[in-house]
């Protein structure tokens, strides 16, 4: 398996947990809807109870005509039979709905909860994990844990109180008949206990390897593309096949095991059965026992593990809904990288920013990107930040919106450190065109129109004349109305960036932030896109991160980022006098700084 995988990130899903700690887990999902819990659980006790009943006297009945009642004493039995019908079926259709229901609100709360969970952890936990296993954890390992609701949670309450209560009503016929059924109860109840560990190792390997495919196949998706151009269809399905081989040989030994788990739970009921009926006849035959209420004892012994053999049958499966619980609520507990603590914000008083002093570094192991990087951009400053790969650039923009909080040194934005601004509130202030645009499977309309859902239709035109979107809007398919595909396959990377900036301009946030924003276009509409964000120069702040000298030469100020610290900040004309590090990287490039 991957290593940094979501599964292999589950370290709680060991071995040995069992039931309690499935319960505990979730408990606070139908902790949110007690009261259906409650009825649900009621319902399903009286639809219990009305098959045992009528179960019950159905088979008292034939004792009773088997003896030699007249048709007088049967007839009122046989009508309070049929009276029992209608409210069984009644409840039966119930139980089945309300447990479903119930399940189907619990995972939409799951789901709500896993979706919110994941935005605050966004960025730094998904870069941690393949996009492919996260998403098996939205929606395999969710839509597993309906067997835990629909079919075990209530089931588990069901199939102790109903096997105790026929317990009782076979000791009032007489108490052989509950000694004989009890252990029988109490074996059958036990039988997920004795695979536990089996079990959950099982359920363990099964979600893991469903996790694994399931990011092998969107790396497969996604960079379909690169595999072809370099020929690695073979490499890349051969890998396929290994993990569908893998998922396979750990789905066999699950459903071995589920196999034999039934198999003992078929001996253990047909043994009770077979008990109560001996003793049953042998009490018959002795004298101690009515004859009429042979065939409701045996009846009963089989209604009293119908609920058991409900709850068994889910609780095969209890090994992978444990695996999938344990993921699901490793995802829940893992603590943000960035937390909001101040409770009294106020608005920052201008737009300026300033980092100061700042260390950063992604991983306890990694070496530092940014190390005593300190530079300030001014309110209203166009300012472009260069330097070779790897410099931190990116690492500044990340720092900025708060993806990641600095280890050392601070970020000041309008004189108040970021770290005691709200994300949400931070992120207001902040438009962001990246380097690697992601675009939405929507319209191109409704793609601009994400930075401000609420703008006017001309708010939405206006920002797409400035990036100049409308010049190819003509030439699609639908105009506005085309859907673009996922991550705006349908477009090129020219179109992609400029639909980016259209998107940045229309969130009308006073600091504008271009990670390569003009990286992917043609001079002529570079220039074009240059002339529309002079205009707003002034109005707002920009940090432009930048390869191409006529973007950088534009900047009010340029600062040079080298490993992780600023060598030297100036005017375009001032650091090619200084012919310092600017200098030679514009040397080196050919007018071209490379990022």
């Amino acid at each position: 398996m991957a290593a940094g995988s979501y599964a292999a990130q589950a370290q709680g899903s060991k071995p040995g947990r069992g039931l309690g700690r499935q319960v505990r887990n979730l408990s606070w999902i139908v902790g949110t809807q007690w009261r259906s819990f409650s009825a649900t659980i009621l319902v399903g006790l009286l639809e219990q109870a009305l098959f045992v009943a009528s179960g019950g006297l159905a088979a008292y009945i034939v004792g009773r005509a088997a003896t030699g009642a007249s048709t007088d004493d049967l007839v009122p039995l046989v009508i309070l039979l049929g009276a029992l019908v209608v409210p069984e079926a009644i409840c039966a259709y119930l139980q089945t709905f309300l447990f479903h229901a119930l399940a189907f609100n619990a995972l939409h709360d799951l789901r709500v909860r896993v979706f919110s969970q994941l935005e605050r952890l966004a960025p730094a936990y998904l870069l941690e994990r393949r996009s492919g296993d996260v998403g098996t954890a939205f929606m395999a390992d969710i839509e597993l844990l309906e067997v835990f609701f629909a079919h075990t949670l209530g089931a588990i309450i069901i199939a102790i109180i109903v096997p105790a209560g026929v317990v009782i009503a076979l000791g009032i016929f007489h108490p052989l008949l509950a000694v004989t059924m009890l252990p029988f109860v109490v074996l059958v109840l036990s039988v997920p206990v004795w695979l536990r560990a089996q079990s959950e190792e099982q359920g363990r390997l099964a979600r893991e390897e469903v996790g694994a495919v399931g990011g092998d196949l969107v790396d497969m998706v996604q960079g379909l593309r690169e595999v072809l151009a370099f020929g690695a269809q073979r490499e890349r399905i051969g890998l396929l096949r290994r993990r569908h081989d893998q998922l396979r040989r750990a789905q066999v030994g699950h459903a071995s095991r589920m196999g034999l788990e039934l198999g003992v739970l078929d001996f253990l009921i047909g043994a009770g059965m077979l008990s109560v009926l001996v003793v049953a006849g042998a009490l018959t035959a002795d004298g101690r026992l009515q004859p009429e209420l042979f065939p409701a004892a045996a009846v009963l012994a089989g209604a009293a593990f119908y609920p058991i053999t409900q709850f068994s049958t889910a609780a095969v499966q209890l090994g992978q809904v444990s695996a999938a619980s344990e993921r699901v609520h490793t995802l829940l507990e893992t603590e943000p990288r960035v937390l909001d603590t101040d409770t009294e914000w106020a608005p920052p008083t201008d737009t300026g920013f300033c980092f100061e002093s700042v260390d950063f570094r992604y991983g306890p192991d990694l070496p530092l990107a940014l190390g005593g990087a300190s530079f300030e951009v001014r309110p209203g400053e166009t300012v472009a930040l260069v330097g070779h790969s790897g410099a931190g650039k990116s690492t500044c923009v990340s720092l900025l919106f708060r993806f990641w909080d600095v280890e050392a040194g601070s970020i000041s934005l309008g004189g108040r450190d970021i770290r005691i601004m709200p994300q949400d509130e931070l992120r207001s202030q902040l438009a962001l065109v990246p380097q690697d645009v992601y675009l939405f499977n929507a319209t191109v309309y409704e793609n601009i129109a994400l930075a401000q859902p609420d703008a006017t239709r001309e708010q939405v035109e206006h920002a797409a004349s400035l990036a100049l979107v409308d010049e190819f809007i003509d030439s699609l398919p639908d105009g506005w109305d085309t859907v673009l595909g996922e991550r705006g396959a349908r477009l090129s990377g020219g179109q992609r960036q400029r639909i980016a900036i259209a998107r940045a301009l229309l969130k009308n946030a006073p600091i504008l932030v271009f990670d390569e924003a003009v990286s992917n276009l043609d001079a002529e509409s570079e220039g074009a896109i240059h002339e529309a964000l002079r205009r707003i120069r002034g109005e707002k702040t920009m940090l432009v991160i930048a390869h191409r000298l006529s973007t950088i030469r534009s900047a009010d100020r340029i600062v040079v980022l080298e490993r992780g610290r600023v060598s030297e900040s100036g005017t375009h004309g001032e650091l090619i006098a200084a012919k310092g590090v600017y200098a030679q990287l514009l040397a080196s490039t050919q007018h071209d700084i490379v990022d």
